[in-house]
């Protein structure tokens, strides 16, 4: 794994949709607050602005559930009607959505279906970019929803605890009072890559 590539935001999933997370990948304290609030809620929004580190939490998340099936689509998905209603179907389950994987029409089935979900003992979470409006405002229902925030700078608990680990790679730490975007700018400097694969930004 070149984990300089993944410093830049290269993208953590090979063309056969396997995921490798970085060497000097670290949990971060909001992962342990989502993941006992979690069950509180059918619906959990997470959200945050681009390049957070979304995705990775996502994936944590996914990782550290040992009493439920679990079920992520990422971002480079395409789900049809027929793929939603079976996976909302699905019992004893948390189910994870992306940012991006998921269309304002197909949350609204969704959000359709909370009693069917309910009834199933499961548990559905999004990953909401925080530009995205029509998302937002979509998933603003009056049905009680946990909301998480995921900042767009590391704390100080979690720089020690990252940079600890990219110390050990011979890596340049993250520089806590830098957004993640601008960490990745001054990575591409110190490191002379000409690419940064950046996501685009959502036009609305």
């Amino acid at each position: 794994k070149d984990n300089k590539k993944f410093l830049q935001g290269f993208d953590i999933f090979n063309e056969n949709g396997v995921y490798y997370l970085p060497d000097f990948t670290v949990k971060r304290e909001i992962t342990s607050q989502i993941l006992n609030k979690i069950q509180e809620h059918t619906i959990n929004l997470i959200i945050g602005r681009r390049v957070t580190g979304k995705t990775i939490l996502m994936l944590q998340l996914a990782e550290s559930i040992g009493d439920r099936n679990v079920y992520f689509f990422p971002s480079n998905i395409s789900l049809s009607e027929i793929d939603i209603n079976i996976v909302t179907n699905k019992k004893n389950s948390i189910i994870l959505f992306d940012s991006n994987s998921l269309s304002y029409q197909e949350s609204n089935i969704i959000l359709t279906k909370i009693d069917q979900i309910k009834k199933n003992n499961s548990i559905i979470v999004f990953a909401i970019n925080s530009s995205d409006r029509l998302m937002y405002s979509l998933l603003s229902s009056p049905e009680k929803i946990g909301y998480f925030e995921l900042p767009d700078k590391l704390g100080e608990g979690d720089a020690i605890k990252i940079n600890k680990q990219l110390s050990k790679l011979g890596l340049t730490n993250l520089k806590p009072n830098q957004s993640f975007i601008e960490n990745f700018f001054r990575y591409k400097q110190i490191y002379n890559h000409d690419v940064i694969n950046l996501p685009p930004v959502n036009k609305h």
